[in-house]
């Protein structure tokens, strides 16, 4: 089990502590969604650890963390966050492509 521990701006402090040993590949922030509840997600996901957080860190730091971890939704939980990798189903070609439509 891998904690590390990041410090931030004033105090604040950022403990990422995972739920499995997978090794997921990064995510743009930009990418990382923010959901107030899971129902909010609507996909299967798979919860992969979670930011304790001290003090005050914004929401964008949040986003980096979440992401170089391999996250691409978070979830707000009291001053934590859940990290979740949303998957996402491929949508299905209905046009005739697949060499068996006309």
């Amino acid at each position: 089990l891998i904690i590390s521990l990041s410090s931030c701006a004033n105090n604040a402090s950022v403990l990422f502590m995972p739920f499995d040993s997978n090794n997921y590949g990064e995510v743009d922030s930009d990418n990382v969604k923010v959901f107030n509840n899971r129902l909010e997600i609507g996909n299967k996901y798979d919860e992969i650890g979670i930011l304790k957080v001290r003090g005050f860190v914004d929401i964008q730091t949040i986003k980096e963390r979440a992401g170089s971890y391999g996250a691409n939704g978070i979830v707000k939980d009291g001053k934590n966050y859940i990290l979740v990798k949303i998957v996402y189903q491929a949508k299905v070609n209905e046009g005739g492509s697949d060499g068996f439509s006309i």
